[in-house]
């Protein structure tokens, strides 16, 4: 192969690689639209009944109020597995493999509520830590930031697994 075969080789799978990020981030974007938009008219519902203050329909404020909730943790969870779709993603790309854009989709196909837990599980133990002092909360952030990482390339790991393997790769590096 010349060196010209090889960069137009290189340019092609680097311009394939660049269209499917945009892909990738045009699908997070437009998920992410569309919980603003469901969620808007209960958001302004809200305000409304929180600017009547008591004497306003509070039977009204307490389902909107819940309605927005649902919304903001399904959002959230959303947000988690795009999340682990996209580091999926980079391991891939960062391994030279061919990036799908199903890929994407790995944290809803593969596990989602072991991963939902993992993340959930992740926040608690850093807000305790930096209940301690804030500088221990970062620390552990840094060192549990490896878990979810392990727990996509082997979803087979228990979500303690994960965690205690994480520490162990970042000892040392914090």
């Amino acid at each position: 192969m010349t060196v010209s075969e090889n960069i137009n080789k290189s340019l092609r799978e680097y311009r394939r690689s660049l269209l499917l990020w945009i892909t990738i981030a045009g699908i997070y974007g437009i998920v992410m639209i569309g919980f603003a938009i469901l969620s808007d008219p209960f958001d302004k519902t809200l305000l409304e009944e929180a600017s009547k203050g008591i004497e306003g329909n509070m039977n009204l404020l307490l389902k909107t109020s819940l309605i927005v909730l649902a919304l903001s943790a399904a959002s959230g969870m959303i947000t988690v597995l795009f999340g682990i779709g996209i580091s999926k993603c980079a391991i891939e790309n960062t391994r030279g493999r061919r990036l799908k854009v199903s890929d994407i989709f790995f944290g809803f196909r593969v596990k989602p509520f072991k991963f939902l837990m993992l993340y959930i599980w992740e926040m608690i133990l850093i807000i305790l830590w930096t209940f301690l002092f804030i500088i221990p909360g970062i620390i552990k952030g840094i060192s549990y930031s490896q878990a979810f990482l392990l727990m996509i390339e082997n979803p087979d790991y228990g979500i303690r697994e994960s965690i205690e393997k994480s520490k162990m790769i970042m000892e040392g590096h914090k």
